[in-house]
């Protein structure tokens, strides 16, 4: 299995996201806008993630490395910067939309463009309030 490094992978998949030719190898030469068309190897790369509460002061950081498989698979793992304990995290992708379970806390819909992921959450912390949260990644510096 041949895993390209974050740095080229985020670059790939934004390109491919953007229309433009994927040059970078494990991705087929092709404009297509879709992940999973532009992806011809699984691909691994790390986020810095936010999770911010849409009504109230503050926000949850962490970082995120998941792998994307061609057929529409995501694994990996998430740590909170709080508590420092990794989670499993298992979703899926079609076309640019995403949808991440990250531990048994969330579950993520949003989408991929541009190299990013955004999308949005509910949390049920205090028996029936839910609470709302906005969630962004995006790629980790080298």
């Amino acid at each position: 299995m041949k895993l390209l490094t974050r740095s080229s992978a985020a670059a790939a998949m934004a390109a491919a996201l953007a229309g433009a030719a994927v040059a970078a190898p494990g991705f087929a030469r092709t404009p297509q806008v879709a992940i999973r068309a532009a992806l011809t190897a699984p691909v691994t790369t790390r986020f810095q993630t936010t999770l911010q509460p849409q009504y109230e002061a503050g926000v949850y950081t962490g970082t995120m490395r998941l792998t994307l498989d061609p057929n529409g698979v995501v694994t990996g793992f998430y740590t909170s910067d709080d508590t420092g304990r990794p989670l499993v995290v298992t979703g899926g992708f079609d076309g640019n939309n995403l949808w991440l379970d990250i531990g048994s806390q969330y579950r993520i819909s949003g989408t991929y463009r541009n190299g990013r992921i955004d999308g949005t959450t509910q949390l049920f912390p205090y028996g029936h309030a839910t609470e709302y949260l906005t969630f962004s990644a995006t790629p980790a510096g080298s």
